[in-house]
């Protein structure tokens, strides 16, 4: 987690999603207009404790949410990409690794950081035992858990994923057992070693044709294990990851390097048709390289 020291970026008229304590708000991301209210003050929030949903994938660019003083707790849980977060007067960035609380009466705000998109696991724990189970361990008192034990958190997480229509007492399980991993945490042993180094392999060759078969031939791994285990520690395939990394890099020379032809930047980060690097940048960041390179200008 990162300092935030120009806190600009929030200064964004568009609200995706707004909470207070009544309830949630959903907008349309371009006209603005509400699509959906939901009432959090249901009778399940009266368990002792309880996890409504659970959110794990990608947010883009127009990803922005205002929470008011909510009474529940809020978890974000950084994949890739990155998040900005202010709270009050203090703003932080959220990157691969990182997961942040926000505590219930807190005034939050989070937006897609800097990347243009982030890979995250997000969730909310309710219940009538929550402030007292964070005030008991000092929970209320962090915002930024550091070295805990990713594997068991990830483990946790797809049993409560697979396990959406459990009964609530089973679901108050899943959420203790969370809570207590964030509460009392101990290092995890190390991401898998030829997976990390696969991702700094990726970044040092944005350029080439990096193939599943190059990949698998450098990591030692078979496809069906190469996926299995990035997607253990980065939350996506290689596939998704080295795209990002190119879109990063894209991004960078886009807006630091204007004597480079969109053309040269598009060969600099694996593509060979410009055309085709125009179209994924487009899909990745909601506009198009020249667009981007404009705006940034100003």
């Amino acid at each position: 987690m990162k300092i935030l020291d120009n806190p600009a970026m929030f200064d964004h008229p568009d609200v995706y999603m707004f909470q207070n304590k009544d309830g949630c708000r959903l907008f349309h991301s371009t006209s603005q207009r509400e699509v959906r209210k939901i009432d959090l003050r249901s009778s399940r929030c009266r368990q002792p404790l309880f996890i409504p949903a659970l959110f794990r994938g990608r947010v883009n660019n127009r990803y922005h949410y205002k929470q008011e003083k909510s009474p529940h707790l809020g978890i974000e849980y950084i994949r890739a990409g990155s998040l900005a977060v202010r709270q009050e007067d203090h703003c932080f960035l959220l990157e691969p690794g990182d997961l942040f609380l926000l505590l219930p009466g807190d005034c939050n705000e989070v937006m897609t950081g800097p990347d243009g998109f982030c890979i995250k696991d997000s969730f909310q724990v309710r219940g009538e035992l929550l402030d007292a189970y964070l005030e008991s361990t000092g929970l209320n008192r962090r915002e930024c858990i550091g070295d805990f034990d990713w594997k068991k958190f990830e483990e946790t997480l797809a049993r409560l994923e697979n396990s959406r229509r459990c009964p609530p007492a089973e679901n108050g399980i899943l959420a203790y057992e969370l809570l207590q991993l964030l509460a009392y945490p101990t290092p995890s042993p190390s991401p898998e070693p030829e997976i990390v180094g696969l991702a700094a392999f990726m970044r040092e060759n944005l350029e080439k044709n990096l193939r599943t078969e190059t990949l698998m031939r450098q990591s030692g791994l078979s496809k069906r294990e190469l996926n299995s285990k990035f997607r253990a520690v980065y939350g996506e395939t290689p596939h998704q990851h080295l795209i990002g990394l190119r879109m990063k890099k894209a991004k960078q020379l886009l807006a630091e390097e204007r004597g480079l032809s969109i053309k040269e930047i598009a060969q600099m980060t694996g593509w060979q048709n410009p055309l085709n690097f125009s179209s994924a940048f487009r899909k990745f960041s909601g506009t198009g390289p020249r667009e981007f390179r404009e705006a940034v200008r100003r």
